[in-house]
């Protein structure tokens, strides 16, 4: 689907947020290395994903539009979650 991507930059943000308050709770300094070469991966996903779109008819578009929105908005949520549970730790 074209959300896939989507859905796989969202749990890459996850991942990389959890690995980074596991390292601080241990007193690692955590770094991310790959983290610009990964923006590029993402923002050049996202500019084919916009191509893409225009090739649906209005009412798909929105659908997927709407779908991917609801993966980020879950996303921040996730998120959010854990750094309130990390403070509170």
């Amino acid at each position: 689907m074209i959300w896939r991507g989507k859905r796989k930059s969202c749990l890459r943000r996850i991942h990389e947020i959890r690995t980074n308050l596991t390292g601080k709770k241990q007193g690692v300094t955590s770094t991310i290395l790959s983290g610009n070469n990964q923006d590029d991966v993402d923002h050049n996903h996202q500019q084919y994903q916009t191509s893409l779109l225009k090739s649906f008819d209005l009412a798909m578009r929105t659908i997927i539009e709407s779908r991917q929105a609801n993966i980020e908005n879950r996303t921040q949520k996730i998120i959010s979650f854990q750094n309130t549970s990390s403070i509170q730790s």
